[in-house]
């Protein structure tokens, strides 16, 4: 029977998901006559010959790897433990949903080992009860404060870019220079040097609320994580000089990754209170 943590979270386009460690599952939500076992074992020869190629090329750390095909896309990551995790999305699933939907389920796998959150205080309620994710490693913040000056020149080159394949794809036909200029605003918040807490937490939910306000819709939302998925690792790259070590770089890119991921709860959660009057506009 399917965990909750895999059946729960699948997307309705989404193909099927599987846990597994090496060739061995642990659990499945695949359809009917597909071969788990079959299907652990080649994700789990994918996941090592990629992260071969990614060591041998100086690419670092490997953060997935992506088939795609005629009949729908394959994304296989690492779930930790030693596990992996295989998404499956069929013709109709676009590529950002898969990217979300495989984020939503390792995030429900974390939290089944995850330690208890700490009590809420009167002023702040728990993280948990804000969103779903918010999975930070102690370090994250140093490391994303050394090259935070370094990114800020590139982040409106990021949200051009992004709109531009947005208009390429024919996922929006128009937007108005608010919009972009809130979606830069949005990235420099990620670069402003500070702790990521309760505050950071609060500006976040706020941005979620002013991009529904914006029209920014929840599969836009999604589009834009998978794009910065892709065009951060290599932003960082021209960010850091030549001298820099690999596994520095390796565990920066790592921190900014697992940033992002909580910064997509983040807005999704502030697009939910919208409707509640809950949510406030981000301080200018």
């Amino acid at each position: 029977m399917p965990a909750p943590a895999l059946s729960a979270r699948a997307a309705p386009q989404a193909a099927g998901t599987l846990l597994a460690r090496g060739a061995t599952v642990i659990e499945t939500h695949l359809p009917p006559g597909q071969n788990a076992s079959r299907a652990a074992d080649l994700a789990a020869s994918l996941l090592a010959r990629g992260e071969q190629i990614s060591n041998g090329l100086g690419r670092g750390a490997l953060l997935h790897v992506l088939v795609r095909g005629q009949a729908g896309n394959a994304l296989i990551l690492p779930a930790g433990e030693g596990r992996h995790l295989l998404t499956l999305g069929g013709q109709s699933m676009q590529l950002g949903l898969l990217f979300l939907n495989a984020s939503r389920t390792l995030t429900a796998l974390a939290a089944e080992s995850s330690a208890p959150a700490p009590a809420a205080t009167p002023d702040r309620p728990q993280f948990g009860a804000l969103v779903p994710m918010l999975t930070l490693k102690p370090g994250d913040a140093a490391l994303i404060r050394q090259i935070s000056a370094a990114m800020r020149p590139y982040l409106p080159v990021l949200t051009a870019r992004f709109f531009d394949m947005l208009y390429e794809e024919a996922a929006l036909t128009d937007s108005p220079a608010p919009l972009r200029d809130l979606h830069t605003s949005w990235l420099h918040s990620l670069f402003t040097g500070h702790e990521y807490g309760p505050d950071f937490v609060q500006r976040q939910l706020a941005f979620g609320a002013a991009f529904a306000q914006a029209g920014f819709t929840a599969p836009l939302a999604a589009a834009n994580t998978a794009f910065l998925r892709l065009a951060l690792p290599p932003t960082l790259a021209a960010c850091l000089p030549p001298s820099a070590e690999s596994s520095a770089a390796s565990a920066i890119n790592i921190a900014l990754l697992r940033l992002l991921e909580n910064c997509h709860s983040l807005l999704a959660a502030g697009r939910a209170r919208l409707g509640s009057g809950a949510a406030r506009a981000p301080a200018a």
